[in-house]
């Protein structure tokens, strides 16, 4: 099984850059097929912490973008929903020992309620996840994970992920048509700020967000949390 990974003084899988979602898919005899490697964004639902949630709990997750097949069909829309586990959690120690959390995201749901299958990174040719580890001291710089007080690290609800497309997944028909998701997006850095409207394009890089004053595309790397209005 594929993890996403936070742990302090510990290897990470799955650190969050909050790439992805224009979707490949495609037609097949019995209908669209959501293809392998397709970038799935994801948004945490409930805020995470070391210790306080115990293994085999379930992490529910929001696709963040609408997910699009041949003709611009949605196969997986916004919103929708996605499941994961509490595979480690435990809190922080004496002397020093801080706490660890890890958990996965196995997979949304497509419109026509198929569960897709999801990886944090992409196979490589050779059959491989692209996924490097990202250790030690990384993990305080991370989008992901916030060290809180005596030594515990935390989630919080509204982080974003990037997920992949597991395996091909036959979907038996496409999602209706609904009004782009109205969200507010918290930017991190020196792009400190806020952003309130509709998520209505993922290229993979950026979003396209229409707000009252026009069209704003702010950096998927650049966005802190993603809330559903």
């Amino acid at each position: 099984m594929k993890f996403l990974s936070i742990a302090v003084i510990a290897s990470c899988i799955g650190a969050a850059s909050f790439v992805g979602v224009v979707a490949r898919a495609q037609v097949a005899a019995n209908g669209p097929i959501v293809q392998e490697g397709t970038a799935v964004g994801i948004v945490l639902e409930d805020r995470l912490r070391s210790g306080a949630q115990k293994a085999g709990d379930d992490v529910d997750f929001r696709v963040a973008a609408d997910v699009y097949g041949a003709g611009h069909q949605v196969l997986i829309p916004a919103g929708a929903q996605g499941r994961g586990k509490i595979t480690q959690s435990s809190p922080a120690r004496i002397l020093g020992q801080n706490g660890k959390l890890q958990f996965t995201c196995d997979y949304v749901v497509a419109g026509d309620g198929t569960r897709v299958p999801l990886s944090p990174g992409r196979r490589t040719k050779a059959g491989r996840n692209d996924i490097a580890p990202v250790v030690g001291a990384a993990i305080f710089v991370s989008p992901l994970a916030l060290l809180i007080s005596g030594g515990n690290v935390a989630v919080n609800r509204g982080t974003p992920f990037t997920t992949y497309v597991l395996d091909d997944t036959p979907v038996s028909g496409v999602a209706p048509t609904a009004a782009a998701a109205r969200v507010r997006i918290t930017l991190k850095g020196r792009h400190d700020g806020t952003i309130i409207g509709h998520i209505t394009g993922f290229d993979g890089d950026r979003y396209t967000v229409a707000t009252r004053s026009g069209e704003d595309d702010p950096k998927a790397s650049d966005i802190r949390s993603i809330e559903f209005l």
